[in-house]
């Protein structure tokens, strides 16, 4: 089991900061760390301890992380976590694309709803 799972967080560009993803087990377990790219989660191939450090965040750094560890008797993982940056532009377009079943994309350009905001982390 996960006893600190990594959680949702905020920082700045260029401001080193951590995710922290650490359990008891006995004996100890090798970290695996994960972002989620396009629904899939990809193995940060490098990162294999209890603490995933950014030295300087980048807009490339946001995103979905989660963790698994692992040792002789088995292996768990954690639940995901949200990696975001302060004073990023967002504009979401809600109504304006439908996936198809087979994978393909229908773009609509009438009747879209554009939100722009910025993210802000409440100190």
């Amino acid at each position: 089991m996960i006893d600190l799972p990594p959680e949702h967080t905020a920082g700045e560009i260029n401001t080193p900061i951590t995710l922290t993803c650490n359990t008891t087990a006995k004996p100890e377990p090798v970290y695996t760390w994960y972002k989620l790219v396009a629904n899939d989660n990809q193995v940060l191939p490098n990162e294999k301890h209890a603490i995933l450090a950014f030295e300087k965040l980048g807009p490339e750094d946001r995103g979905v992380y989660s963790c698994s560890a692992m040792n002789d008797l088995g292996t768990t993982s954690s639940s995901q976590a949200i990696l975001s940056i302060d004073g990023i532009f967002v504009s979401c377009y809600y109504g304006c694309v439908i996936i198809n079943t087979d994978g393909s994309q229908l773009v609509i350009t009438r009747s879209c709803i554009l939100r722009s905001f910025y993210l802000r982390h409440q100190h």
